[in-house]
């Protein structure tokens, strides 16, 4: 019962498809690193401006640190947005760079778990051309170009980082307490991240090994943390919000709910093509479940890969859940945010890197059947998709990356015009009075 499953059918890659793949995907990557290190917002965002209120007000304590902000306690980010400001006076490129490097992590932590797994060589190719394109997608700029989300990449890194350390068979206690301390670090960050402990806990009892007890020692230790951590930034805030904030309790839209959730996994296309956008999410939702239930039934028996590729879909579609349930009263649209799509893009790697187990355990070896001979054709296709998507996103976040610079350039010479708030969250009072703080302690070169 407990036996591995047979090596997945072997797949052809010839040079009509992997090279395009090749060119499709350092595209992007590079055309997504430019513009990251280009095209990033000089001054602080609208979330940015608040967490800088707390510093302003309590300086560098736990007063300025631990209270929750949106539901999130955002303890690592507000460590690093204030350790920039004290010591160079605020500069936003050190934060997208940080956010930039993250998001590349990411990638090369699932292209190192990719690499150690038992896999032919055309199987590992496919699966490290398909996460560059996926990871690289113009669309998850936001996070990193607008200066509000550089917590987003810094979880996804932590998180995956956790989930590769927790999902070889046998991991012992130095690997069980990197992971729980990767996961303490991502919880400071994004409050979706609380997920991985009770799915690393139930990795646990899915893999073999001999260390369970000791190893879910160290998520208990974690999980006691993170709840005194949470705790105290729940008191320290008045009005405290719950978990994420802006739950409606009193009723529950669930047509509403379900738009949501489906513009996170069907965006940016469902904005410009609702019918299709719907039935592309919808497919994402009904293969995610399929491969779910398919290593459900075979959980003893799964490789390390086939683990990690299950913790990616239980913990994307968590999320996005936890998204969901927090943020449909602000309308489906706003489930279409770039930013969104990092969590999105944990269900589609955790697709690709199931589908050598899915094709092993469903049976299908080639040339006795052909689905899995014709994956190559489908990442091709997939890539070439997105073209229209990575040029249009990519000319647009180049435009709004000129917008900023010359109105940071007018707010740093002094102007107020509430014209030139547009890309720091508008002209509030709230957002005017921010600034003008900034500018009396001459940060961010404000003036």
């Amino acid at each position: 019962m407990n036996q591995p499953y047979k090596a997945p059918a072997d797949i052809t890659l010839p040079p009509f498809i992997w090279l395009p793949l090749l060119l499709l995907a350092a595209m992007q990557a590079i055309s997504f690193i430019y513009l990251a290190a280009t095209a990033s917002f000089p001054l602080p965002g609208y979330d940015l401006l608040h967490m800088l209120r707390d510093y302003m007000q309590q300086g560098f304590s736990a007063a300025g640190l631990l209270p929750l902000y949106n539901g999130h306690l955002v303890l690592l980010p507000k460590l690093l947005l204030f350790a920039d400001v004290m010591l160079t006076g605020g500069h936003i490129g050190n934060l997208a760079t940080l956010a930039l490097l993250a998001w590349i992590g990411c990638f090369l932590v699932l292209a190192w778990a990719v690499w150690q797994a038992p896999l032919s060589r055309p199987w590992r190719a496919l699966l490290l051309l398909g996460l560059a394109v996926l990871l690289f997608r113009a669309f998850q700029l936001e996070a990193i170009v607008i200066p509000n989300g550089y917590n987003y990449p810094l979880s996804c890194l932590l998180a995956l980082t956790a989930m590769v350390l927790w999902a070889p068979a046998g991991a012992g206690p130095v690997r069980a307490a990197s992971a729980a301390i990767c996961c303490l670090a991502a919880a400071t960050c994004l409050a979706n991240s609380l997920l991985l402990l009770p799915l690393l806990a139930l990795a646990e009892f899915i893999r073999p090994g001999r260390y369970r007890v000791l190893n879910l020692a160290w998520l208990g230790l974690a999980a006691a943390l993170l709840a005194l951590l949470y705790g105290t930034g729940y008191l320290l805030r008045s009005p405290a919000p719950l978990l994420f904030g802006g739950w409606n309790w009193g009723g529950w839209n669930w047509g509403g709910f379900a738009a949501f959730f489906l513009h996170i996994l069907g965006a940016p296309l469902i904005v410009m093509l609702p019918a299709i956008g719907y039935a592309l999410a919808a497919a994402i939702l009904l293969l995610a479940l399929a491969l779910l239930g398919l290593f459900a039934r075979a959980a003893t028996r799964l490789s390390q890969l086939d683990r990690l590729a299950m913790l990616l879909l239980l913990f994307g579609l968590g999320s996005i859940a936890m998204v969901t349930l927090a943020r449909a009263d602000s309308g489906a649209i706003n489930g279409s945010a770039g930013r969104y799509a990092m969590l999105n893009a944990f269900v589609l790697a955790g697709i690709l890197l199931s589908l050598p187990g899915a094709t092993a355990l469903l049976g299908w070896r080639q040339p006795k059947l052909l689905p899995a001979g014709l994956l190559p054709w489908g990442l091709l296709l997939f890539a070439l998709s997105l073209l229209p998507e990575q040029i249009v996103v990519s000319r647009s976040y180049r435009t709004l990356g000129a917008e900023a610079a010359a109105d940071a350039a007018a707010l740093r010479q002094g102007a107020r015009d509430p014209a030139l708030y547009r890309h720091i969250g508008g002209a509030s009072p709230a957002n005017a009075a921010q600034l003008n703080d900034l500018a009396a302690h001459r940060l961010y070169g404000l003036q």
